[in-house]
């Protein structure tokens, strides 16, 4: 254990006394609070706070939760209900959850690097493609560009012819 001085904390002298002081206060509080529920330190020696009676567990078959495999769950509240969840695919017990075995972290980062690879492969494909579709892009343009012009040439020579 290691004490640390209050300097340490720049907290005020007397600080931590204070802090050991509301602890051991605290603790001494709980620990009459747990001996008064056994009976030590009470007059007649027996407990002084008795719980309050619970009635017996009586086991209750409805209303019950079924499990479906795609993680629906539903409350079924009788027999008739329960057995139409059972032919819908339900069933009593929850299914277990998927586990996923820890290899080796050697295997493990050869997995990770080659599928780090093939989507480096996918991504190389994806730019080649864009880059194909701006040269596209880029000669409709030029076309829509020249055909513009065309058509401003031939509107231009008619407005000429007309006068």
């Amino acid at each position: 254990m290691e004490v640390v001085s209050a300097q340490e904390f720049n907290a005020e002298p007397g600080m931590l006394d204070e802090s050991l002081d509301a602890f051991k206060t605290n603790e001494e509080k709980r620990a009459r609070g747990l001996l008064n529920l056994v009976g030590v330190g009470t007059i007649d020696g027996k407990p002084a706070k008795l719980q309050a009676y619970r009635p017996e567990y009586v086991h209750q078959e409805y209303p019950r939760m079924v499990y479906h495999a795609d993680g629906r769950d539903m409350i079924v509240d009788d027999a008739e209900e329960h057995e139409i969840m059972r032919q819908n695919g339900f069933r009593d017990r929850p299914w277990d959850k998927p586990r996923v075995a820890v290899a080796d972290p050697g295997v493990e980062k050869k997995i990770l690097q080659d599928k780090l690879q093939q989507k480096d492969g996918e991504i190389a494909i994806l730019t080649e493609g864009v880059a194909e579709l701006r040269d596209t892009v880029e000669q409709l343009m030029k076309m829509q560009a020249k055909t513009h012009m065309m058509v401003k040439g031939k509107a231009a020579k008619a407005e000429a012819d007309a006068e």
